[in-house]
């Protein structure tokens, strides 16, 4: 499977305080993929309102990118292997790509 910036999979996350299943949003870039044996993923979370810090950013296009609730990107990221578990989907926005939902 070729992994791309914008994928968005569920996986095994490890937190400050547990690991558990969690969706992530692939943050490195093809160019990255080429050179390293690894991605780096950034958490998602469907606690919209806690999402308050200057680098977290709700998601306009969650449902296109395979998620079943409202979502937030967390600046929280961690690595794994050049591989995903359960792809969701992909996110348009970060694909560059016009969202069908984003009236822009």
């Amino acid at each position: 499977m070729n992994v791309r910036p914008g994928d968005v999979a569920a996986v095994e996350f490890a937190g400050a305080r547990e690991t558990k299943r969690r969706p992530v949003i692939v943050v490195s870039s093809a160019v990255y993929h080429e050179h390293r044996p690894d991605i780096i993923v950034g958490v998602l979370t469907s606690r919209v309102d806690a999402a308050t810090c200057p680098t977290d950013y709700v998601l306009k296009d969650w449902a296109e990118a395979g998620l079943t609730r409202q979502s937030a990107f967390r600046a929280y990221l961690n690595t794994y292997q050049l591989r995903l578990p359960e792809l969701l989907g992909t996110s348009p926005a970060a694909t560059g790509r016009k969202s069908k939902l984003d009236s822009r």
